[in-house]
């Protein structure tokens, strides 16, 4: 995504993600640009409705939706307010929600209940 200056120069310093996909899986991208800062874009559809809460970690638009798709990318680059809240907010839920940390965490949980073992804490505070 291109974004401009406050001198109204374009620029892709700050440029964000936009993901389509009417069909196929591409959360890893949008996640990856949560993780990285980057303001988001995506269709409602599959993977993005996990990984992005419209209005608050990003921008969903309908699938297939062009026009919907061009508004919300000129109302970030016209709102770089807007583009920063969504960023940071986004990148909190990304490490919350999808972090190496917390599926660790519950391959460990589930397997203490599968078989009915209890994980020792390691020194560096994981689990073992």
């Amino acid at each position: 995504m291109i974004g401009k200056t406050d001198a109204g120069e374009t620029t892709t310093e700050g440029a964000g993600c936009s993901g389509t996909t009417a069909f196929g899986f591409a959360g890893n991208a949008v996640v990856e640009a949560q993780y990285s800062l980057r303001p988001v874009v995506a269709t409602a559809a599959l993977g993005h409705t996990e990984s992005i809460v419209d209005g608050v970690t990003g921008l969903l638009v309908p699938a297939e939706d062009v026009p919907a798709m061009a508004d919300a990318i000129a109302r970030l680059i016209d709102d770089p307010y807007l583009a920063e809240t969504l960023s940071r907010t986004a990148r909190s839920e990304a490490i919350r929600l999808f972090s190496v940390d917390r599926y660790g965490a519950e391959i460990v949980e589930l397997f203490d209940r599968l078989t009915g073992a209890t994980s020792v804490s390691t020194p560096t505070g994981r689990t073992a």
